[in-house]
């Protein structure tokens, strides 16, 4: 599963992702769901990232020209949809759908944003 992959990564390591809509969310804070991830270094950064290939159907390309389309969507209200402690991650080739989340992105320093479609974003300032 996915928590089992973010549990599995160290420094240095990618987790390729294939297509489809991962009912799912990223928690890295103490006591929360993905609590045992852990910082990249700057050197061996930790990422995740669209399984890179040929497209098999045409009009299925992702961000970045990626051709797994792979999107995160969380199916009951979260906090955010990706909430992160750690530090020196990338996220490459994804789609964040937040229409399930409280909020959207909440990242520490020194973390990466590439090749990525961001939407459905709901905003709460109480």
């Amino acid at each position: 599963t996915f928590d089992n992959g973010i549990a599995a990564l160290v420094a240095g390591d990618t987790l390729l992702m294939r297509a489809g809509t991962y009912n799912t969310y990223l928690d890295t804070r103490p006591a929360q769901k993905n609590a045992s991830a852990v910082s990249g270094t700057s050197g061996n950064p930790i990422t995740i990232a669209a399984y890179p290939g040929n497209c098999a159907t045409p009009g299925t390309v992702g961000p970045g020209g990626v051709c797994e389309n792979v999107t995160f969507r969380p199916t009951a209200k979260t906090e955010y949809i990706l909430m992160l402690t750690v530090q020196y991650w990338i996220f490459d080739g994804l789609r964040l759908n937040a229409s399930a989340a409280y909020g959207g992105v909440n990242a520490s320093s020194n973390n990466t944003f590439k090749n990525m479609d961001v939407f459905n974003m709901n905003v709460d300032n109480t």
